[in-house]
């Protein structure tokens, strides 16, 4: 590490133009000043947002600078802030903040009046924070003095207004700056979280960069490395590994480093960019509007995943922060059509099985399901439990239905799989008795009998445990609401439309015959995923076939997934689920589809081609996990044609196995499929109910009868 900050220290001392005489100021070195150095930056920040709001260019800037400055001091082997070392992160945040300047040319001299200003900690610099709109027009120097009499001369200009007029003397302009301080410190604390470091793709330009490709160029540069499945050797960079890597760097040290919007809201005028130096590239530039300027090395955006907000009140929300900051990236976080890189995405960072990739990418609810697949699903279970609350929920244990010698033994196994696919762990209540975590919640799991398997685990989240002679309050109870209910506003209204569909047909052309199809998801609602966190709040005690007789003993299961029970697990699915349906609706639209490896199951050797029917109906309905499809197409390739569409629709919300990189089966059941349920009949049992296409009725399954 000596030999890393010493070619640190090295390659940034040319980056500070007069660097002697910035050098005699001899900025503390101790953790105190570190501190005081990032605090100073969050305020600057938090002035940004609350002068222009969080589609600010700079405050995007300044929050990536915070993150990378703590993410490195978090690692493995964090950096000690020299005074060099601060002077060159200030010289480059100043560097962004010319365009805000009236005069650029004077950019040095400001510069180290903002490090006098920042090493006695005053008042922050005007010049450095003002933008334009709220600064003087600039009129010919004329020896430093104003004379809009001179002859032949027209007066200056006046600015144009803008959004925040405010007058332009001094002490106004003050005030806006003190007022939005205020502010920003009152009411939008930030807390910076720091993430993975590096992506993949930023490893390669590292190594390239340090000239080690057999190297870790995560754990080289940066001393930690976020790839759980990175291969690669872990060590410690040499003096002249790091001083190669920020020599190449040094190029981009000189210029502003900018960052274009990105999909984002109008931003105000006085954030015009100022001229790109050639040497900056565009990436992911799809549309005029999505163009991203970043230096050449390195190209990692991981610090775009940042800003959270505390809990005391802030303009903007946790949720909103977090979808626009996906908006702003989505075109790296959107998963691409071809399987090359998706596994790493998938399945490795978190354990959600639902991710829209392909043309789900431009349905308007992407946004929000990306962030469920990142980030897990929103959860807000009410006020933690006392200790109290929670033993005695142990010692209560599961539901009757699941002390059975037979419902242990399927639980057990069941359980042991799902952990071993990473959706769940176990833990020992005495593992963590001592420092319980706080969304810990315990509820009774229940086994329903089921027909295609031994049992149904349904958690009893409204369970409410009698503890004292009171009725305490059940996970249920307590849950706020964050899904988008709407979302299953369809679902009452299925059966109603397949029937109507089918009667209006039958007035048109009684001879039509209609057929059906039906495509089920596997383990729905596990398929997504909650974080860590608020994983907590869904555990349940898992039976021991022995008697357990220490509280200590006692097995939690921490579900990573939604779970059966809880009251917001069905809009959260079909928000998704519902997603897939509107896929499909358009992919039906295009002439042609891609074959699809479990097309042929959908026809056997019975299939035959009907009469055509005087007007064409297809109808794709879904009800939480079950796709249905409806047509009186009268060819095998029409029908083919809606195949594709439901499966590659299906497979673009929730991916298949290759994809994922996970061991367990393809969200499309495999076993019901070879049952026949996938296949194209004119009489299928659908939501419960036996549909006939030719003779146009409708009964049920003399089972129910």
């Amino acid at each position: 590490m000596v030999a890393i900050r010493e070619a640190i220290e090295a390659a940034s001392h040319v980056t500070v133009q007069d660097n002697e005489r910035l050098a005699s100021k001899a900025v503390p070195t101790t953790p105190g000043a570190y501190q005081d150095f990032v605090d100073m930056l969050k305020k600057f920040a938090n002035t940004l947002l609350a002068l222009f709001g969080a589609n600010c260019t700079l405050y995007d800037n300044i929050k990536d600078l915070i993150t990378g400055i703590e993410a490195i001091n978090q690692g493995a082997h964090p950096m000690v802030f020299t005074h060099n070392n601060k002077a060159t992160i200030l010289w480059l945040t100043f560097l962004q903040t010319r365009q805000f300047t009236n005069d650029p040319s004077k950019s040095v001299k400001a510069f180290e009046i903002k490090l006098e200003e920042i090493t006695n900690k005053v008042r922050l610099s005007e010049y450095l924070e003002m933008p334009q709109a709220l600064l003087r027009t600039p009129v010919p120097d004329n020896n430093g003095e104003r004379d809009s009499k001179r002859s032949g001369d027209s007066p200056p200009a006046s600015p144009k207004k803008s959004l925040k007029q405010v007058s332009d003397t001094r002490d106004e302009r003050l005030k806006v700056i003190d007022d939005a301080i205020a502010k920003a410190v009152q009411g939008t604390k930030l807390r910076f979280v720091a993430p993975g470091l590096i992506c993949k793709k930023c490893d390669t330009s590292m190594n390239e960069l340090i000239g080690n490709a057999e190297m870790c160029g995560n754990f080289k540069v940066l001393g930690k490395c976020s790839q759980p499945s990175c291969m690669k050797k872990h060590e410690d960079a040499t003096a002249d590994e790091v001083t190669r890597y920020l020599t190449k760097l040094k190029p981009f040290l000189d210029e502003p480093t900018m960052v274009a919007k990105t999909k984002r809201k109008s931003i105000p005028s006085f954030y015009n960019t100022v001229q790109v130096p050639k040497k900056f590239k565009a990436v992911h530039a799809t549309s005029t509007e999505t163009a991203v300027l970043i230096p050449p090395d390195p190209d990692c955006s991981v610090l775009s995943d940042i800003v959270s907000s505390s809990k005391e009140k802030c303009p903007i929300t946790k949720r909103e922060v977090e979808l626009e900051l996906k908006r702003i990236v989505k075109e790296e976080a959107a998963i691409p059509t071809d399987v090359q890189g998706i596994k790493e995405d998938i399945g490795k960072k978190n354990v959600s099985l639902m991710r829209p990739s392909g043309p789900a990418l431009d349905h308007p609810a992407s946004d929000m399901l990306l962030d469920y697949a990142d980030n897990g699903c929103p959860v807000d279970c009410g006020d933690n439990w006392s200790r109290e609350h929670i033993e005695a929920a142990l010692l209560r244990g599961p539901h009757i239905s699941a002390k059975s010698n037979e419902a242990i033994t399927v639980l057990r196994e069941e359980t042991a799989a799902k952990v071993e696919a990473g959706f769940a762990r176990v833990v020992r209540y005495g593992d963590i008795r001592d420092l319980l975590p706080p969304s810990l919640k315990i509820s009774p799991i229940a086994g329903v009998p089921h027909k295609s398997r031994r049992f149904r685990w349904i958690l009893d989240l409204s369970f409410q445990l009698l503890w004292n002679g009171k009725k305490l309050p059940s996970v249920n109870s307590a849950t706020s609401v964050q899904s988008k209910h709407q979302s299953m506003t369809q679902l009452g209204q299925v059966l109603k439309r397949i029937i109507a569909i089918m009667a209006d047909a039958r007035k048109k052309d009684a001879d039509a015959t209609f057929r059906f199809a039906k495509l089920d998801i596997k383990d729905g609602f596990w398929r997504l995923g909650v974080s860590d966190e608020d994983a907590w709040n869904f555990c349940y005690v898992l039976p021991s076939l022995t008697e357990v007789e220490n509280i200590d003993e006692v097995e939690i299961v921490v579900p990573n997934s939604l779970q059966m029970g809880w009251c917001e697990s069905p809009p959260l699915f079909c928000s998704a689920s519902e997603t897939g349906r509107d896929v499909i609706a358009e992919l039906l639209k295009q002439d042609s589809l891609p074959e699809h490896k479990f097309e042929n199951q959908m026809f056997d050797d019975t299939y035959a081609d009907i009469i055509s029917p005087e007007e064409l109906v297809n109808l794709i309905e879904v009800f939480v996990d079950d796709y249905i499809a409806i047509s009186n197409a009268p060819t095998k390739q029409q029908l083919l044609h809606i195949s594709r569409a439901m499966l590659h629709g299906i497979h673009s919300i929730f991916p298949p196995p290759d994809i994922t990189g996970h061991a367990g089966e393809d969200p499309i059941v495999q076993k019901k499929m070879l049952e026949g349920e996938g296949l194209w009949q004119d009489c299928k049992e659908i939501l419960g109910w036996i549909f006939d296409g030719k003779a146009y009725t409708i009964s049920l399954p003399e089972k129910k009868n």
